[in-house]
């Protein structure tokens, strides 16, 4: 699944920081991503935008070009009016989806519609019920209420305003000396952002099972960082958007435009060079990468490492405990930084450290910037106005104390027997992948054996872990003013995760995955597959017929359980050890057989003035959907009387969303997860009883011939 994912793409361009928890480590600086932007004006880019779509039928403008998919319609809300109704065996996922997204409309303050935010709607219904239902106590909920009333309370937020912030924006401001940027990168307000990322998280190899120490790069303006030395389209256009929001931000704090346009101009200059130590979206997604950043060091090698930048002082000024081991993902990166800190840059520090203070205060300050922010973001992508009070509210309890909503969650809501029945069905398409598995010819014994071991020994955690963390000692009281809880919360999340340094993992990592998120994972390093009980809702609620829960959340099942055996999860073996358990001669067929997806994928352009996908990125998730899909077939084989157009058409239905094109466009340029109707249809054209279900011939959209098919497994 993807929804996070792209919502925080999404709300992360330009100064937009996300309300949406995502997947991975969350360092302590700012989130927020923004970008440079050029001299065009919105009001210039909106007229652009409006005499093109003009131009013509909407529908064919968002058609897919190329070899591939040019009669496929993108899922792109701006289609849908003056696009007609598909044949099934041209567009598939358009035909089946036509008669609903069709009548879709965006929500206020939303940029996507369809059944991913129909579940995130249902789950928001249940976080209120709880918030409100006064025979609920306890601490958590307390908790939950008091964060959830100071995100809303607007009158409090207006009179503080920016009060809270200033003395630590003038701090930013007074620098003048690299002796005043190592005051503020060694300052403990938790508000500061600093130059380089700390976390806390399970080490590899011989650090598996501990905590470590990693230290990384800071936030950055752009998504991808080879985008400083080749911007693309979507960063030119992300980038007005980005000064829109500088200005107004910095405004706040006294700046004039032209002192916050130059300061963005810095920032930008300043992160260009430590781009270039940094890796692309691309070489981060390739199947060595862990090898390849997982790169170790003591604290007196650390020392060394560092060069001119004082990070083990700046380390030690924040009290943080001395760490067995350090990771440095980009070695290259930290001798950028070293090279830049000097007297000479102390401006593009400074600016740096600047914009991203004022960019993470955006969800903090007043309703006056949230209106602000969101008028700039609608003015660019076409969407218009506000999200309610309640998904701001939730958006926050979410990002700051998402534990003690899961604990009251989980109590009303989640019950073992729930858990059992999801479990059932994982353990149904597991036996039915140890019998794909052992019919893969390709593989060698030694491999195929050890590949079924690993599925032998997959963990299922559904719905919840029966261990809960303690919250009992977060003082947050109702009452409480929003910038004091960012900063109690800041503080102790710091506190209990440095706790963990050096000690040992616990055995159930289950628990640290919030279980309302809309989501299912496959922890590689755990070999664990994850449904979380979120995405248990809407189109994918359980029993309503077994074709129809086969095409939604078997689709998910089997997703993730492929992800063991993609590019990523190939690296790791049955107890989650990054160890090579292939023979060279498998593995090299492997890369073949993927190597023809890849190739596949990226023949097609999924609208017009979009760059083909992109086979390198997202080859892991298209080639789990295929093997979902030919899973669940095999499956269907062993039951009689099932009905193939009622799984399809569900197939289609539970990815059934669509976006505004500049979030389209983002998603194709940025996202691992092609765009929906680019993961149904290639799927489903892999197959003879699709093919044979609705006719499907050559010269049909859907049509592929069986020698270009590119099953992985």
């Amino acid at each position: 699944m993807k929804k996070e994912k792209v919502l925080a793409l999404i709300l992360a361009a330009g100064l937009t920081a996300s309300q949406l928890a995502a997947c991975g480590s969350r360092d302590s600086s700012s989130e927020s991503k923004t970008e440079e932007t050029s001299e065009t004006s919105s009001e210039e880019r909106t007229d652009e935008t409006s005499e093109e779509s003009t131009e013509g039928n909407s529908g064919e403008k968002y058609m897919g070009q190329g070899e591939v998919g040019s009669k496929w319609l993108a899922p792109v809300i701006e289609a849908y009016p003056d696009a007609e109704k598909p044949d099934l065996k041209d567009d598939f996922f358009t035909a089946a989806n036509y008669d609903y997204l069709s009548t879709l409309s965006l929500k206020e303050g939303h940029m996507t519609a369809g059944r991913s935010d129909e579940m995130l709607d249902i789950m928001n219904e249940k976080h209120i019920a709880l918030l409100k239902d006064d025979s609920i106590t306890g601490h958590d909920i307390e908790i939950c209420r008091a964060v959830y009333n100071a995100a809303v309370d607007w009158e409090a937020r207006n009179k503080a305003g920016t009060a809270p912030y200033e003395a630590a924006f003038r701090k930013i401001l007074d620098i003048k000396t690299l002796d005043d940027v190592y005051k503020v990168i060694s300052d403990n307000d938790p508000f500061l952002p600093n130059l380089f990322s700390f976390s806390v998280s399970e080490g590899f190899f011989d650090e598996k099972g501990t905590y470590v120490a990693y230290i990384a790069n800071s936030s950055m303006l752009l998504q991808d960082p080879a985008e400083y030395a080749e911007p693309s389209q979507q960063t030119q256009f992300i980038m007005m958007m980005a000064h829109q929001q500088c200005s107004y931000l910095c405004s706040r704090f006294g700046m004039t435009d032209e002192e916050a346009n130059a300061a963005l101009d810095k920032c930008y200059e300043f992160e260009t060079i430590l781009a270039e130590g940094l890796p692309s979206n691309e070489e981060s997604a390739a199947p060595d990468y862990i090898e390849k950043a997982y790169n170790t060091y003591t604290y007196d090698e650390l020392k060394t490492l560092q060069k001119n930048f004082p990070l083990t002082d700046i380390l030690d000024a924040l009290e943080v405990p001395k760490s067995d081991t350090y990771v440095v993902p980009s070695p290259e990166w930290l001798a950028k930084l070293s090279e830049v800190y000097t007297e000479e840059n102390v401006e593009g520090i400074r600016n740096y450290l600047l914009v991203h203070y004022v960019a993470g205060l955006q969800n903090a300050l007043d309703r006056e910037c949230y209106e602000k922010n969101t008028d700039i973001v609608n003015s660019f992508y076409g969407s218009s106005g506000y999200q309610t009070d309640e998904e701001i509210g939730l958006g926050l309890i979410d990002s700051l104390v998402s534990p003690c909503m899961d604990h009251v969650y989980i109590d009303k809501y989640c019950t073992p027997e729930m858990r059992q029945e999801i479990t059932d069905i994982v353990n149904e398409f597991r036996d039915y992948y140890r019998e794909m598995l052992q019919s893969e010819d390709w593989l060698s014994d030694d491999t195929r054996n050890k590949a079924i071991e690993k599925l032998d020994a997959m963990k299922i955690n559904s719905l919840y872990s029966d261990y809960r963390e303690d919250y009992s000692d977060l003082d947050i009281k109702e009452g409480d003013q929003l910038s004091d809880i960012l900063l109690t919360i800041s503080k102790y999340s710091t506190a209990r995760s440095i706790s963990k340094l050096n000690k040992p993992v616990e055995e159930d990592k289950f628990y640290k995955i919030s279980t309302r998120q809309v989501n299912a994972f496959y922890d590689p390093a755990d070999n664990s597959i994850n449904i979380l009980s979120g995405i248990i809702q809407g189109t994918y609620a359980l029993d309503q017929g077994y074709e129809h829960d086969l095409g939604t959340l078997g689709w998910v099942i089997g997703h993730e359980m492929t992800h063991a055996f993609d590019s990523n999860g190939s690296k790791y073996d049955k107890n989650g050890e990054y160890k090579d358990w292939w023979t060279p001669e498998d593995y090299k067929a492997y890369e073949e057989r993927t190597q023809k997806l890849k190739d596949y994928v990226g023949k097609i352009i999924p609208f017009e003035g979009q760059s083909p996908v992109n086979g390198e990125i997202v080859n892991g998730e298209m080639a789990a959907d295929i093997t979902s899909v030919k899973a669940a077939l095999f499956i269907a084989e062993k039951h009689s009387g099932f009905d193939y157009d009622v799984y399809f058409r569900a197939l289609a239905d539970a990815m059934a969303d669509t976006a505004l094109a500049e979030i389209a466009g983002m998603t194709n340029s940025y996202d691992e997860h092609p765009l929906s109707n680019i993961r149904v249809n290639v799927s489903v054209q892999q197959s003879d009883k699709f093919m044979e279900c609705y006719g499907v011939e050559e010269g049909d959209g859907m049509y592929l011939a069986p020698e270009d098919r590119v099953y992985i497994w």
